[in-house]
């Protein structure tokens, strides 16, 4: 202990103390004896934030603020005494600024006992996020240029489909009670301007035919909708090769034909995924003005430039000759520009929002999730599949557990559904636990 700056002591304020400390310096603690017949209390400064009945705020000036209260489950009188130790290195300011009635309290060990509700069924019962087959978004993978199932070789389990055999890939779905595919297509042809993206008889125009042809409104239909599988320089719009940019402007116009030409398809929802500013925009024009006025819209809100999609890569055929996306898609260091991004985004027209990758992103996803409120899906990369399925081979991870608990990290932190390329899997297993329980 380096220095005891104050003692405040001999009050009584109806068994609540409701007490603000305030500080620029970093390496403080807040130590509180309380004497009293439960014993002693402990609240270090680190640890206050929603720690029992305690709350970090922030004031006008945008110092830290700490607010403590603590409720005492036995009488308090004249004789107790609240001892304050601060720990400093140099100068600090303090100040007693509030006493407040009580609005509850905390009762200790042993009378509450946290592991009375985590024994059998009762488990079950008081769980607050679930995993369910309905939270479930199989993508896959529709390749015009084979005629047999392509295994790849990064994602041990995921297979190219040949446009023939698309439907047999949404059946495989269909019939384990997944609700929705996300589609994504691999052209004959590809290039520079992208050409083979948006044709009535392109790839993903025709297994989205074929596939609504067979399930109608029973199974949803979601197509991505980006330039990077369709152009031979593998970036997501209209390249300046002099500059070597990608031209935002000029993609638009594209982009919002691919849109339409979806929609005409039959695709229940349009997926644009290029990170190109208007965007959202251009597409939801495109689709009113050609009569898709109900075709919403999940926009790639929050796409980061992650090194988790290299196995995608590998799989779509989608790798780029000369730079990165970075210029184009998110920063991994930023946070704040995830809300921004999603508000243009919004205010453009999405219906509903993503998170992309999933789980190294949990803190965007609980922070979109509060801020806007709307339907929000997580995006279980290709890296992340690849991550899991490599580690299970060694024998170093639980396969069936650590998806499941990969994905429920995902619902806890507020999404409401889950991409995945083991969608089909985890649905045996979700099917599987519920007849368990």
């Amino acid at each position: 202990m380096s220095k005891v700056c104050s003692i405040i002591s001999l009050w009584t304020t109806n068994n609540l103390f409701s007490f603000y400390f305030l500080s620029n310096l970093q390496h403080i603690f807040l130590l509180f004896l309380l004497k009293s017949e439960r014993g002693l209390f402990f609240i270090s400064k680190k640890g206050a934030a929603r720690a029992s009945g305690c709350a970090v705020e922030r004031n006008e000036k945008n110092r830290e603020t700490a607010k403590l209260h603590f409720f005492h489950a036995g009488s308090l009188n004249a004789k107790v005494i609240l001892y304050l130790y601060i720990l400093i290195h140099g100068h600090i300011d303090y100040q007693l600024l509030l006493f407040e009635k009580p609005k509850g309290r905390i009762i200790m060990f042993p009378q509450t006992r946290m592991r009375r509700l985590r024994y059998g069924k009762l488990k079950n019962m008081v769980r607050e996020n679930t995993l369910t087959v309905n939270d479930l978004i199989y993508a896959f993978f529709v390749d015009e240029t084979t005629s047999e199932k392509v295994e790849v070789s990064s994602m041990p389990g995921v297979s190219r489909w040949p446009l023939s055999k698309a439907v047999d890939a949404a059946r495989e779905a269909y019939d384990l009670g997944i609700p929705a595919v996300l589609i994504f297509g691999i052209p004959k042809t590809k290039n520079a301007e992208g050409t083979s993206s948006y044709g009535d008889d392109d790839v993903v125009q025709a297994a989205v035919r074929a596939i609504k042809a067979e399930f109608g409104n029973d199974l949803i239909v979601i197509t991505d909708l980006c330039m990077c599988e369709y152009t031979d320089h593998g970036h997501c719009g209209i390249v300046n090769f002099e500059t070597h940019d990608v031209v935002n402007d000029l993609t638009l116009p594209i982009l919002g034909k691919i849109a339409v030409s979806h929609a005409k398809a039959g695709a229940d929802i349009i997926a644009p995924s290029g990170m190109m500013d208007g965007m959202i925009e251009a597409i939801r024009s495109a689709l009113d003005e050609n009569g898709f006025e109900n075709t919403p819209i999940m926009s790639y809100s929050s796409k980061y430039a992650s090194v988790f999609y290299g196995p995608f890569r590998d799989a779509a055929d989608s790798g780029f000759c000369f730079g990165d996306r970075s210029e184009y898609q998110m920063d991994p260091a930023n946070s704040d520009e995830a809300i921004r991004e999603t508000e243009l985004d919004v205010l453009e027209g999405a219906d509903m929002l993503m998170v992309k990758p999933g789980l190294p992103y949990l803190d965007i996803v609980y922070r979109i999730k509060q801020e806007f409120g709307m339907p929000l899906a997580v995006y279980q990369v290709s890296g992340e599949y690849a991550m899991i399925k490599a580690a299970a081979e060694k024998g170093w991870l639980d396969e069936e557990k650590c998806f499941y608990e990969a994905m429920l990290s995902m619902k806890r932190a507020g999404a409401d559904m889950i991409i995945t390329y083991y969608a089909k899997e985890m649905a045996k297993i979700l099917t599987e636990k519920s007849k368990k329980n």
